[in-house]
């Protein structure tokens, strides 16, 4: 307590030096607590019991040069895992989708997981309210809603239980609402809410015609839950058994298919080859980064440290002749330390914090999906920094402290004692820590150099269609409850009055964008000759589009024609108009 006291007396009376080595401190700290907050945030373990057994399965498929646009399964294969996979206690699955939900005479749109019926039983996911469906409803479709979106849209109002609502105008009735800790199963992504698989078809007629008993239509991200014992090995051998089977009994669908049973904090945001190859590159550089920026702080703190240690050899020296041993000396000196670390660590801390909101509050997706990266306080992040901040006081204060100590008494005492006390050693120190500091400092701005270089070519990077004066509105008739014909009518409408306004050059319709987070896809098969038999039809990404597409993002057309307003109107089966 002696030594707390007085290393307290001490850097209270010495301000300026304590605030330069608390703020740079917490500018190291605060770097370090941001990043990882960030790491953890997005691979933090899902709130429900047990998550180190979760996994998902992936589709591997031969000779897909998409990156992992065919990561998913059919409703069949899933029912083939549920049934057939031995390493699993249960098998799961989600496909995200986006409606419009309408009650008490309003709408607002809704992003909801078509889950299959084990999906919350096997996340051990209790409700917050009413219950958690373990099998479809029927008509009306039973709705689970998302813990955000029944405060934002009801109020946390617990009589929603029962209440008749409309998703895109079909009828569903809210049957509960998951607990607040629980977002999901898709990163940065909380769920407005659930629906049963068998329930999807009761909402949107049309997938019964596409979806329910077809193979190829491979939509959902598939998840499991280990057994107790069973390694992720022993789980990847025994899915590559079952794929083989599955594709010498389904050979014109799964021909050429594997499965990837990945750890499921790797398989975020989805599980793409590349992605989870690259995350844990990217976990190391971001880390190393990070703690480049501690080093350089900790060599300014300390080369400080022994700058103060030097004006204080007189002042150790007579505590040394007063009787105090060197351990009591150096143990004084390391607690001065650990209090300007302590300091820093919470300064940094706070820092880092502020910084991590203040990043992620930024983030714009041109999206407007539910975002939600969670980064509120996590006791793995406190303890990340006050572990942190605990090493940095001891290494910062020990080696002054010992230097210190190793002064001699009776040159410090003396008359001439301070031009004694600057020593060769503790220049050459000295020397060491400035071009420490310089090097660091110098790869540092070389890595921030490149990141802004990369960043101004990638912003003139010729994206294939030309963004000035180009205005884009998304929009969804179907959310209100407009059937097909309705809505086809209404874009017809739509466009004709747009393509009137003042200003207006051209106007056309899209189902998505370029470089949007929707993305439609799809098989390519050729004409007159038969599918592949060793394996998959080649995939590729695709975009329903209205005539004047082209005109309007002033994409040029290198051979043959774009489209015209007859394409459109002929919606018949037989005559299909499509570009590359």
């Amino acid at each position: 307590m002696r030594d707390l006291r007085y290393a307290l007396r001490f850097l209270w009376a010495h301000k300026p030096f304590t605030a330069t080595a608390v703020l740079t401190l917490a500018i190291g700290l605060g770097a370090n607590t941001a990043l990882y907050g960030l790491l953890n945030s997005a691979l933090r373990p899902l709130a429900v019991p047990n998550p180190d057994e979760l996994v998902t399965i992936a589709a591997d498929t031969k000779d897909d040069d998409t990156g992992g646009f065919q990561y998913g399964f059919s409703i069949d294969a899933l029912k083939d895992f549920q049934q057939r996979a031995e390493p699993f206690s249960a098998v799961f699955a989600v496909a995200p989708r986006v409606a419009g939900l309408s009650a008490d005479g309003h709408a607002s749109q809704f992003w909801f997981g078509t889950v299959s019926d084990n999906y919350f039983p096997a996340l051990g996911v209790t409700p917050a309210v009413g219950t958690l469906f373990t099998a479809s409803s029927g008509s009306p479709a039973g709705v689970v809603l998302g813990y955000s979106y029944w405060m934002k849209t009801f109020g946390g109002d617990p009589n929603v239980i029962g209440k008749p609502i409309r998703i895109d105008g079909s009828p569903a009735v809210v049957v509960g609402v998951v607990p607040r800790s629980f977002r999901g199963t898709l990163m940065a992504v909380e769920m407005d809410g659930y629906v049963a698989l068998d329930d999807l078809g009761v909402l949107v007629p049309d997938v019964k015609r596409w979806l329910y008993h077809n193979r190829k239509a491979r939509i959902l991200q598939v998840f499991a839950r280990l057994k107790p014992g069973v390694g992720l090995g022993e789980a990847q051998s025994a899915m590559d058994v079952l794929m083989t089977s599955l594709e010498a009994e389904h050979p014109e669908s799964d021909a050429g298919i594997g499965a990837r049973v990945i750890l499921e904090p790797r398989s975020r945001p989805l599980p793409m080859r590349a992605v989870t190859e690259a995350i844990p590159f990217v976990q190391l550089l971001g880390m190393a980064i990070a703690g480049l920026v501690l080093l350089l702080a900790c060599m300014n703190v300390a080369n400080l440290l022994l700058v103060r240690a030097t004006a204080r050899e007189r002042e150790m020296a007579v505590r040394a002749a007063l009787g105090a041993s060197r351990g009591r000396l150096v143990r004084q000196m390391v607690t001065e330390g650990l209090l300007l670390s302590g300091a820093g660590g919470v300064a940094g801390y706070l820092l880092g914090q502020w910084v991590t909101a203040a990043f992620v509050s930024r983030i714009d997706l041109g999206a407007d999906l539910p975002l939600r990266l969670d980064a509120a306080f996590d006791a793995r992040v406190f303890l990340f920094s006050l572990a942190i901040a605990a090493a940095t006081g001891v290494a910062i204060g020990l080696w002054p402290a010992w230097r210190a100590s190793r002064a001699d008494a009776r040159a410090a005492l003396h008359d001439g004692g301070k031009g004694h006390s600057d020593g060769v050693d503790r220049q050459r120190l000295r020397r060491l820590l400035v071009v420490g500091q310089i090097a660091g400092s110098l790869a540092l701005l070389i890595v921030a150099g490149l990141f802004v270089r990369t960043l101004m070519s990638v912003q003139q990077i010729d994206l294939g269609f030309d963004a000035a004066h180009l205005l884009t509105v998304r929009l969804d008739p179907r959310q209100i409850g407009y059937d097909e014909a309705r809505t086809n009518e209404f874009y017809t409408e739509l466009q004709r009055r747009v393509a009137a306004w003042p200003g207006v050059a051209s106007v056309s319709i899209a189902f998505t964008t370029p470089l949007s987070y929707l993305i439609g896809g799809g098989s390519i098969y050729l004409e007159g000759q038969p599918p592949p038999k060793a394996g998959q039809p080649p995939a590729s990404f695709l975009n329903h589009v209205g005539h004047d597409y082209f005109e309007t993002m002033q994409i040029p057309i290198v051979r043959g024609r774009a489209f015209v307003e007859d394409d459109e109107r002929d919606r018949s089966t037989t005559r299909k108009v499509s570009a590359l």
